[in-house]
């Protein structure tokens, strides 16, 4: 049986599965690997090895995450169709990461495993509860990297490469801009990078200009794309109607050219990308700059122009054919005289009549970091691939009896989110309490189109050197259809982690 895998730090879906026996068995042998390899590193002094480090410089490090999460599903899947399955509303999960980094000469490699063991429990359309035992195994990050010259350095594999100070994207990335698996506003210490495989050059001519290209060689889609919806028999779905239909992807390998300028100090700076989107056959352009008006004090944007994404969107029937609306790529109405005519609209992707508009996300916001280190963001962001109010409309009209299901369809496709403008207040409180060994993050959403409005709570305790708890809650406030909506209503994490 497939069910959908949430990680602790909500930052990531997956659909993965296999026997429980197996997970279980491939989990402890990984944990006492990783035991037997931190024993070693603590053991006496051996010449050989001593004698390879003259060589090479090898950094590692083990990470062991173990966590239980409760989550409010915002749809009950058992109204809509028998023998679907719903979303875990309870999660208990064992997780490994390691991290490695070796260097000889001028060449480096980064190798970050993660492994995880998840025990999860759903409620079908019987009312039952099903239980779920997946294994998962994946590379957060498989790279390596050249430096021919203190200049130049070539980097191949499985990276992620960001820039800006954007809360919730890096919109002027057309590669790692956005994040279609919902993790943007609940990403903490936690969360896993959104790595993928790309070739990378940076080039500095000196400390204030510098240029980066890279390309991605292999295409990537996020998981509800590849795998849809699960439902009881564990087949992935893929004929169940509306609710697996999903957005027509192009396989442009995205790409980008990065330029940055950067005044003496460093602190102030202005990038300028240009490059190939994922979706869609014109350029990416992008900007974005940051300017200190202090030591304390920074404003900045980050902002993206892309072509139209082949994201799902409700579209208004075509005359005679259709009574009611439904899901499909963004449409662009011809003209009302054309549409009368012809009794059709033009697809914004085709059609030598039809211009392709390109849509925006954009991020502005200021930063005030107070002595000790704690920090306040206050951003307004645009999000032209959020519903308009006319889809807004249609939307609710096609699910009148289900309002959300609306996030499933758009969390599958390349939107984001619902809406197209928000306030945006985050707060970062690190070294708190008494012996400066709490640390807290916390994050205010407010979508101007509606009272709707997300909250995320993070929080971790240091009790050694080696370990720590933490507790992670997010919930969203108003309807099911709102702006805020999104595929659970309330999440709470708790666990605690251990460092070698």
């Amino acid at each position: 049986m497939q069910i959908f895998l949430i990680d602790s730090s909500f930052g990531n879906c997956s659909l993965s599965a296999v026997s429980g026996n197996t997970a279980f068995m491939l989990s402890t042998v990984f944990s006492v690997m990783g035991l037997i390899g931190t024993s070693r590193a603590h053991a006496t002094t051996n010449p050989k090895r001593e004698k390879l480090r003259e060589h090479f410089a090898i950094k590692n490090s083990l990470e062991n995450q173990i966590s239980a999460s409760y989550l409010a599903p915002t749809l009950d899947f058992s109204d809509l169709t028998d023998g679907v399955i719903q979303p875990p509303y309870a999660i208990i999960a064992n997780e490994w990461k390691a991290s490695l980094r070796l260097e000889a000469g001028n060449f480096t490699l980064i190798a970050r495993p993660h492994l995880s063991l998840k025990h999860e429990r759903a409620k079908p359309a019987s009312g039952k509860a099903a239980i779920s035992n997946n294994f998962v195994a994946k590379w957060s990050e498989l790279y390596g990297t050249i430096q021919p010259s203190p200049s130049i350095a070539i980097s191949a594999g499985k990276q992620n490469f960001q820039w800006g100070n954007g809360e919730l994207f890096n919109a002027s990335n057309p590669i790692f801009g956005v994040d279609l698996n919902g993790g943007a506003f609940t990403k903490s210490s936690l969360s896993e990078p959104d790595a993928r495989d790309l070739v990378r050059i940076n080039y500095s001519w000196d400390q204030n200009l510098s240029l980066v290209l890279m390309a991605a060689y292999r295409p990537e889609k996020n998981d509800l794309d590849q795998e849809g919806i699960s439902n009881g028999s564990g087949s992935a779905g893929k004929d169940q109607g509306e609710l697996n239909q999903k957005s027509e992807r192009s396989e442009n390998l995205p790409a980008a050219i990065k330029l940055e300028m950067s005044g003496s100090s460093g602190a102030d700076y202005l990038g300028l990308v240009v490059g190939g989107a994922e979706q869609g056959d014109k350029l990416f352009f992008g900007a974005y700059s940051g300017l200190n008006f202090s030591d304390s004090t920074l404003v900045y944007f980050d902002a993206g122009w892309n072509p139209n994404q082949d994201g799902l969107y409700p579209e208004a029937p075509l005359p005679g054919s259709q009574t009611t609306p439904r899901f499909g790529k963004r449409k662009t109405q011809v003209s009302s005289e054309s549409a009368q005519n012809t009794n059709q609209t033009m697809d914004s992707a085709s059609g030598d009549s039809q211009k392709k508009n390109y849509e925006s996300i954009a991020e502005v916001g200021a930063r005030y970091t107070f002595e000790g280190g704690s920090e306040i963001k206050f951003e307004w962001i645009g999000n032209q691939t959020g519903y308009t109010l006319a889809e807004y409309g249609m939307a609710q009209e096609l699910t009148e009896n289900s309002p959300g299901l609306i996030p499933y369809f758009y969390r599958g496709s390349n939107i984001p989110f619902l809406w197209r403008q928000a306030a945006l207040l985050a707060l970062y409180f690190p070294n708190l309490g008494e012996n400066s060994k709490l640390n807290g993050t916390i994050r205010f959403l407010k979508p101007f189109e509606d009272n709707s409005g997300s909250v995320f709570m993070f929080s971790e305790y240091e009790i050694s050197d080696s370990s720590s708890a933490f507790l992670a809650l997010s919930s969203f406030v108003g309807s099911k259809l709102s702006r805020a909506g999104d595929l659970y209503r309330s999440l709470a994490t708790v666990g605690c982690r251990f460092n070698w």
